[in-house]
């Protein structure tokens, strides 16, 4: 009975801290393998509920590998494994052969925290019931599909149009005036920063990119350290399109470039060139990016189902790191992830500073920025698309120009919140159906710098930063 009222409580402590009760449930059993049994559990969960009133749909742990709308693709054969500290090798073993398995991959979030991708043997093999099965299995602390993701921009209503040799300083003037970017170039250009761009590669010898690209760089689709935004010729995504997003990395590059011009760009491929791509290999490519110095992160995709792997992997990182994900392009208030998590969700706005149509929106969407018509480079020149992936890396781009004016009294684990805050706070116009408005980078700025020496960019700025005794 201790036993159970203790479990219970640590729960409801994991909710008060403001997680999701299914991830409150999950953090409170990772501590209970070999202590705790199916009847125990069920226990655990009728109290909790008896005193949150939480709805029962919401408990079952099997729905997290169940619980999409139709809508949710994943990679067949495949399963995302986070085994209880305290499961042996032969344990691990045991499961494996268990559900017949092997392990494909292996991800370390940190310390001793390992996330494992396991292939899925068989003729017949129904990943979701197996997913489930192993999900419930007291010695895993969660199991997931490897869930697929998409950018927003995928299919024939979103490509890209008006390709030339014309770059973007003399096209995109009212993404220049909206974002308030010109008392921003006296003051900084983003000079030691670095922004990782997870996308589908980038051009890497393009004029406009080839000078700011980091060395550390990668491809996480072919193994390689070259990540070349390329054609495949094949319709990877069943959309009667071929290569739609062939260019999308490099564009979204670009629009980063343009921002915060003297900041560095850390190419990271994981998706291929209709868009598509997986979880596990965009975790990877979030802890390739912390590992190697970038400090901020660019992710212009989404899906409807929540992952766990990407919850744990962006929680990590999220102290160091700001993240930045578009909020997607289905014109409804329906939850993108990894956008709806913690960082920043970035919608699109026009030149009259609104909300278009097919932009999402909803209270979990923080800012909005320039996405319509947005000019930038691609391969073999420059192009013009519209999208939420064009909005997020203006943001990316603020984040970066604020990281490089910060003062350095600021400490690193405490920075990215700061800008995140920020961001979320400093806007120059209110867009409706947010929970914000439209990015201001200058206001911003000013307002990181405490509003020393920003001349025009200061102006208007509350003093967010009174002067207080320490306590």
């Amino acid at each position: 009975m201790y036993l159970l009222l203790s479990s219970g409580a640590q729960v409801l402590m994991n909710m008060q801290s403001g997680i999701t009760f299914r991830r409150a449930c999950m953090r409170a059993r990772m501590t209970s393998y070999g202590a705790s049994n199916r009847v125990q559990w069920l226990g655990v969960l009728a109290l909790v509920l008896l005193i949150t009133g939480a709805s029962i749909a919401g408990v079952s742990a099997a729905a997290r590998a169940d619980d999409d709308d139709g809508t949710t693709r994943f990679v067949p054969r495949q399963a995302v494994v986070q085994f209880k500290p305290g499961v042996t090798s032969t344990a691990r073993n045991n499961f494996l052969r268990q559900y017949n398995a092997s392990i494909r991959d292996t991800l370390l979030i940190y310390q001793s925290k390992r996330i494992y991708l396991l292939q899925l043997k068989g003729q017949r093999v129904n990943t979701k019931a197996k997913v489930s099965a192993m999900n419930r299995d007291r010695r895993t602390v969660f199991a997931e599909l490897n869930f697929v993701v998409d950018t927003p921009e995928g299919g024939k209503r979103f490509r890209a149009f008006g390709q030339s040799s014309t770059g973007p300083e003399t096209s995109n003037g009212y993404a220049f005036r909206n974002l308030n970017l010109s008392c921003t170039r006296q003051i900084t250009q983003g000079r030691g920063a670095v922004v990782a761009v997870i996308d589908t590669g980038v051009a890497l010898n393009h004029p406009y990119l080839r000078d700011r690209l980091t060395a550390k760089r990668y491809d996480f689709l072919r193994g390689t350290t070259e990540p070349l935004d390329r054609r495949q010729n094949r319709d990877t995504d069943n959309d009667g399109q071929i290569d739609e997003m062939w260019g999308h990395g490099t564009h979204v590059a670009g629009i980063v470039a343009y921002t915060a011009p003297q900041a560095r760009i850390m190419p990271l491929r994981v998706l291929d060139s209709n868009g598509r791509g997986n979880v596990f290999a965009i975790a990877e490519a979030i802890k390739f990016a912390e590992r190697n110095g970038a400090h901020v992160i660019n992710m212009s995709f989404g899906m409807p189902a929540e992952s766990e792997l990407l919850d744990d992997v962006i929680d990590d990182v999220d102290d160091e790191v700001v993240v930045v994900s578009a909020a997607g392009n289905g014109g409804s208030a329906i939850k993108q992830y990894p956008a709806a998590e913690d960082g920043l969700a970035v919608t699109a706005a026009d030149a009259q500073k609104q909300r278009p149509a097919w932009a999402s929106y909803g209270a979990w969407v923080n800012v909005a920025a320039p996405g319509v018509r947005i000019r930038s480079s691609v391969p073999g020149g420059y192009a013009n698309w519209n999208g939420t992936s064009m909005a997020a890396p203006f943001v990316a781009g603020q984040a970066a120009l604020m990281y490089s004016a910060a003062p350095r009294d600021i400490e690193r684990d405490d920075i990215a919140e700061e800008i995140e805050d920020i961001i979320r706070g400093t806007f120059n116009q209110r867009v409706a159906s947010i929970n914000g408005g439209h990015a201001d980078i200058g206001r911003s700025l000013a307002t990181i710098m405490r509003g020393q020496n920003t001349g025009d960019c200061g102006r208007g700025v509350p003093a967010l930063y009174p002067e207080t005794d320490d306590d």
